[in-house]
């Protein structure tokens, strides 16, 4: 675990437990390095919307599986 006082270890381990791959957090620790705040947050709302699109196509995918599971239990289809 990082220590509360080291930015990028924190900023690191965050990204690390999101799932980003190496050279996305070594952009991040530059970013973070050069005091550039305002690119450090743009590439983290991309980020952001790149998993909330993945959630929303998941949502999708049981929406459709449990209209599946609800007219075979209810219709009997096979």
């Amino acid at each position: 675990m990082a220590k509360v006082c080291d930015k990028k270890a924190i900023l690191s381990e965050s990204l690390k437990d999101i799932g980003c791959e190496e050279n996305f957090i070594a952009c991040c620790r530059n970013l973070m390095d050069e005091k550039n705040q305002e690119a450090l947050i743009q590439e983290l709302m991309s980020l952001r919307k790149i998993i909330l699109n993945n959630i929303h196509s998941e949502e999708f995918k049981l929406d459709c599986l449990d209209v599946l599971i609800y007219k075979l239990q209810k219709k009997n289809l096979i």
